[in-house]
C-alpha cells in the first residue's frame, strides 16, 4: 500500500501542478501584457491607467513614459458616443507604432 501511494502521490502533485498551470488564452480574457485605452467622446484624448493624453501621443507615452514592450496588446475602449473615424484613428495609431491590438479586422471607411 505505502508503495502505491509512492508512485501515486507525486503523479497527483504532478497533474495538479499542469492543470494549475495551463491557462485558456483568448481574446477576451486579458493578460499580463495587455494595457486598457480609453478613448474619450471627443475623439482626441485617451487615458490611460488613469492619466488622460491626446491619443496623438499615445505611442510616445506607451513606450517612453510607461516603457512597455511591443508585444503589449493594446485594448482599446470607447463610449457609444465615439465617432467610428475617431475609433479607426486610435487603432491605425496603434497599429502604426509596432503596438498590437486585439481587433483583428476593423473595415477602414466610414
Amino acid at each position: 500500500m505505502n508503495r502505491q501511494r509512492a508512485v501515486v502521490a507525486p503523479l497527483l502533485i504532478l497533474t495538479l501542478a499542469l492543470l494549475g498551470s495551463h491557462r485558456v488564452e483568448s481574446e477576451e480574457a486579458p493578460r499580463m501584457r495587455d494595457i486598457f485605452v480609453t478613448l474619450q467622446s471627443d475623439g482626441e484624448r485617451c487615458t490611460v491607467r488613469n492619466v488622460t493624453i491626446f491619443c496623438s501621443d499615445l505611442e510616445t507615452y506607451l513606450r517612453d513614459t510607461l516603457k512597455l514592450p511591443y508585444e503589449t496588446v493594446v485594448r482599446l475602449r470607447a463610449g457609444r458616443s465615439t465617432s467610428y473615424q475617431a475609433v479607426r484613428r486610435v487603432l491605425d495609431l496603434i497599429e502604426q507604432s509596432g503596438f498590437r491590438h486585439p481587433a483583428r479586422s476593423v473595415p477602414k471607411g466610414s
